[in-house]
């Protein structure tokens, strides 16, 4: 088993266990072999976010700055499928640049912009 699934386990109780760890590594390399250019390949998957403290898709948080992923898209995915090269292949040069430098919110202010974007939207 390599390393960080190792790590995961040992350090993330609510994993699942070593078949989940397994699985979830099978999963991964197999999304490795098939991953093309489409951004929206992986947009139907779930992860429990630790920002948020609930469930989002990937599409959730492929776009949750706006034209940019979350800040924490590498670290809550990694394990799903080759985040970083996907980030690569849908990210423009701008973009990434911008990815790299943005500056991590704390949340409060990330709810607070989240209750007004839902807001505005509501009417």
């Amino acid at each position: 088993m390599p390393l960080h699934l190792e790590m995961h386990l040992r350090h993330s109780p609510e994993a699942g266990g070593a078949d989940h760890l397994l699985s979830t590594h099978a999963q991964y390399k197999v999304c490795h072999k098939t991953m093309t250019n489409d951004q929206t390949t992986f947009d139907d998957r779930r992860v429990r976010c630790p920002k948020l403290g609930g469930e989002v898709t990937f599409a959730y948080c492929r776009q949750e700055a706006g034209d940019l992923p979350c800040q924490r898209v590498v670290l809550c995915w990694h394990l799903y499928f080759p985040i970083e090269s996907h980030l690569e292949k849908i990210l423009t040069d701008d973009q990434r640049k911008r990815f790299l430098s943005q500056e991590p919110k704390d949340k409060i202010t990330t709810l607070v912009e989240l209750i007004e974007e839902a807001k505005k939207r509501m009417g």
